[in-house]
């Protein structure tokens, strides 16, 4: 069920002509909110925060997106993309991505974020199409999101998309949001598969004594 309702959004943002549907721009916060996500940590770029402690004490399964907006008062998110918890506590090594939900992830002593492919450069922050000579000419700066440190401490914000040196902003603000696992009711219990089975196997035993 739970991949069925991703496919489903994924196929929704490919369709509005996104470069990676994974990663959302200009997300409203109410729909976002509405779609079952918690805001567990909010801050100004200009700000630091103990990133290891907010990942720690998140539940084991949930999922959690990491987020930025133009200010606290916007109505939407700049940029927002999702994965799991596991994905965003794994270390990566200087400028390694691992791929999890269709977007590029990275968290080390430089810097933690995501981007749409897996190209990324640490200075210490990615600054892949920002104009330093690193990948200008690759698609999708515009979906880069970039943070100093996360190791485990996150100190300035670098990014947001093309919005840079955004170290001492005090407007722009990160998220960390986070959806609790789906019940597991939403699995069949093994009860309704032994009935299911049952189900089907008279189907079959049906048509063969119909073709006799």
């Amino acid at each position: 069920m739970k991949m069925f309702k991703k496919a489903i959004l994924i196929a929704a943002l490919a369709s509005c002509g996104m470069a990676n549907a994974t990663i959302i721009s200009d997300y409203n916060k109410a729909t976002a909110l509405s779609a079952g996500w918690t805001v567990v940590f909010q801050g100004a770029y200009g700000n630091g925060f103990n990133y290891a402690s907010v990942l720690n004490n998140i539940a084991a399964g949930s999922e959690v997106a990491l987020a930025s907006s133009a200010s606290n008062g916007a109505t939407t998110f700049d940029l927002f993309a999702a994965t799991s918890l596991s994905t965003l506590q794994t270390t990566t090594a200087y400028n390694t991505t691992i791929l999890a939900d269709g977007t590029y992830w990275y968290r080390n002593s430089w810097s933690v974020g995501f981007a749409p492919n897996d190209v990324i450069y640490q200075t210490s922050a990615d600054v892949v199409g920002a104009g330093f000579g690193h990948g200008d000419n690759l698609p999708g700066a515009d979906l880069r999101l970039s943070w100093h440190g996360g190791e485990p401490f996150v100190n300035g914000g670098w990014r947001s998309g093309t919005n840079t040196w955004l170290n001492d902003d005090q407007t722009w603000q990160r998220y960390v949001l986070v959806k609790a696992a789906e019940p597991a009711g939403d699995v069949p219990e093994p009860a309704s598969l032994a009935l299911l089975g049952l189900g089907l196997a008279g189907v079959v035993a049906a048509r063969r004594k119909s073709k006799a």
